[in-house]
């Protein structure tokens, strides 16, 4: 979500743009009581590459590009094949800038506002497999489960060099959307592995959550700012819960 005045403008009243915006994504994998053969998976031997397949198969379908998800591997090496795989990748960017090279002048207050709240989580469950029933006949049963969650956040409310502001009271800022009474982002990572089989049973598990969560307020330089009354407001507020478990 974005809003920008690129133009000059001189009003009697006041000048208000806004951006607001809010997002919800989930992803969430379960595997069956089977659990996942290593010897079926073919060229997709590691965790890695069943992503990158997920990925690929995604973006065909949607005709949209996103980001690199990160490599399911810890200090130890890379996780091999997995039963359960979630993978989420968030972007989401709201944005009330005023343009360089404009004059904005106003009898009233000017207003640049802009508010961010962004949830985003990714769950992988491999807890059937071999569970009781699920692996009574034996076999290979893999119970791997690998969460990742990629998430990138901007919130920004600008003056771009070269503008010029002249009002009764300047408000910059960014700051949290309300939520039917939620002002927090969420970011999160969960996942849990199974048992395994009975016979051959390799069972892990790994979450990763990436966040870059940018919030800001800012006059820029070379911007200027002459108030003929009322204050100069600049505010930046950025609340979030992260949570990663395995």
């Amino acid at each position: 979500t974005s809003s920008l005045l690129a133009r000059d403008v001189i009003v009697r009243g006041s000048i208000t743009v806004n951006a607001h915006g809010s997002s919800i994504t989930r992803t969430e994998a379960s595997a069956s009581s089977r659990g996942t053969d290593p010897d079926m998976t073919g060229e997709q031997d590691n965790s890695d590459k069943q992503i990158k397949a997920q990925k690929d198969h995604g973006e065909q379908e949607g005709g949209t590009t996103s980001a690199d998800a990160n490599s399911a591997s810890t200090s130890d090496g890379p996780v091999g094949v997995a039963a359960a795989i979630a993978v989420n990748i968030a972007s989401s960017t709201t944005s009330a800038k005023l343009g360089s090279a404009h004059t904005y002048t106003a009898g009233g207050l000017l207003t640049l506002s802009a508010s961010n709240n962004t949830d985003a989580t990714a769950k992988a469950d491999a807890t059937a497999v071999g569970a009781a029933g699920g692996g009574s006949g034996g076999g290979v049963g893999v119970g791997a489960a690998v969460a990742i969650n990629v998430a990138t956040v901007v919130n920004e409310a600008v003056v771009q060099t070269g503008a010029t502001v002249n009002a009764q009271g300047i408000t910059v800022e960014a700051l949290m959307s309300d939520v039917a009474g939620d002002s927090t982002h969420m970011f999160g990572a969960q996942a849990t592995s199974g048992a395994g089989m009975t016979d051959v049973g390799v069972a892990g598990s790994i979450a990763i959550s990436i966040v870059n969560n940018r919030t800001e307020a800012l006059l820029e330089p070379g911007s200027v700012l002459m108030l003929g009354g009322g204050e100069l407001k600049i505010t930046a507020e950025n609340r979030a819960s992260y949570v990663v478990t395995a």
